[in-house]
């Protein structure tokens, strides 16, 4: 962005929530110079060429290198390139406003509740939503050694009514020392009533997923890593959790992902890869990553009616005008993610802890590496036909370590 009248240029990220400035560091000196980056440096700009990606409010950035040759011949595996522009050419874009259906805000925060006990606005039976969500358990995991990113989280989930709302929360505690403790202690006391397992051992994600399922007393589990933050109100939180809930108690769907569609957070991997030529993800190597287009395109169904239905397409259920739609995409096209999940916990233990993982066809292990296991296990996740959903989503990646 070119001030003209101070002469000074700030650099900015955009994605498709967001512009993201760059730290008053990041000049366009700074990023022809590369320093420390040797990749990146103007000797070699023959050979490569450089991706700098930036958040609002932090200061360190992130470099990516690509080899020019092969990115030539494999484009969708690279970020984006992109021309030169003369400086007095150069503008900020503008992001859009989208109309959202439902109650939804579109990922600003739970700051803009204007009433933390109120519901859904327009749902017939509010006895019927509540008590459908309280057959739901959340599962949070962290570490010890991420008391500062919980902290935060845990304040949204709270705060912004999540915690009371659903029937019970289990947190998992890797490398466990006093100072998480003191930050999950509050939390174990009505009207939260958290349990806590774990202790010093790292366990990674696999054990503590099976441990927090099989302790869990409700049917259905909702997953949630430690750095992502709840940005919906109450009317949303109670929205998308009945109807996620409705689609998998109909078998419209194995699993529903609830990543804000509006306010994802970064990193987005598949964004930086593949805006603006999403078709090559499905000739990719990787073409699970397809349904994460759903983040910045509007209405895939549309221009993809092959890879994203309505999951209420074959439903005897009367949509209401202002519901929230769901989209649902088949598991070849969607991957396995550690990003905010519910799935019922019988489908998990009939075809996971009880069924998958204990055949291995490579050396992926679903114990040491959850997410490389599914996406590249033989008959794991890609061709298993699950049915995969997503809507407005609800919760952001804040990650306070980065």
């Amino acid at each position: 962005e070119n001030e003209n009248e101070k002469n000074i240029v700030s650099c900015f990220t955009k994605t498709s929530q967001a512009i993201e400035r760059c730290p008053a560091y990041v000049t366009p000196a700074f990023l022809s110079v590369a320093t420390a980056q040797h990749a990146c440096e103007p000797a070699r700009k023959n050979n490569s060429y450089c991706v700098v990606t930036c958040r609002d409010n932090v200061d360190k950035i992130e470099w990516m290198a690509y080899d020019r040759r092969w990115c030539m011949k494999n484009p969708y595996e690279c970020g984006k390139y992109s021309d030169y522009i003369p400086i007095e050419e150069y503008e900020t874009p503008q992001t859009e406003t989208k109309k959202i259906r439902g109650s939804c805000s579109g990922g600003r925060g739970i700051s803009t509740i204007s009433n933390p006990r109120g519901h859904a606005s327009g749902f017939d039976n509010r006895d019927e939503m509540l008590e459908t969500i309280k057959e739901l358990t959340i599962g949070i995991l962290a570490r010890g050694t991420e008391s500062k990113t919980l902290n935060e989280s845990l304040y949204s989930w709270a705060y912004g009514g999540l915690l009371e709302r659903v029937g019970e929360t289990i947190i998992y505690l890797n490398q466990r020392n006093v100072l998480v403790n003191a930050v999950v202690e509050p939390y174990t006391k009505p009207p939260y009533n958290v349990k806590v397992m774990g202790d010093h051992h790292n366990a990674n994600i696999g054990y503590p997923l099976n441990w927090m399922t099989g302790n869990a007393t409700k049917p259905f589990f909702l997953f949630l890593e430690k750095d992502f933050q709840l940005t919906e109100n109450v009317h949303c939180i109670e929205e998308q959790l009945y109807h996620g809930l409705r689609l998998l108690k109909e078998k419209s769907a194995h699993l529903v992902r609830y990543r804000s569609k509006r306010n994802a957070g970064n990193p987005n991997h598949a964004e930086n890869m593949y805006r603006y030529h999403e078709d090559d993800c499905l000739t990719s190597h990787q073409p699970n990553l397809f349904c994460n287009v759903f983040y910045w395109i509007e209405k895939p169904d549309k221009r993809w009616p092959n890879h994203f239905w309505d999951c209420d397409r074959k439903s005897k259920r009367r949509r209401r005008l202002n519901d929230p739609i769901f989209y649902c995409t088949d598991s070849y096209f969607c991957n396995w993610t550690n990003n905010p999940s519910m799935f019922a916990i019988k489908w998990w233990f009939d075809e996971y802890v009880n069924k998958s993982f204990k055949v291995s066809y490579s050396d992926n292990s679903p114990y040491t590496h959850l997410e490389g296991y599914m996406n590249w296990e033989p008959h794991s996740w890609n061709d298993r036909n699950w049915t995969i959903a997503q809507s407005e989503g609800l919760f952001s990646h804040r990650d306070r370590r980065r």
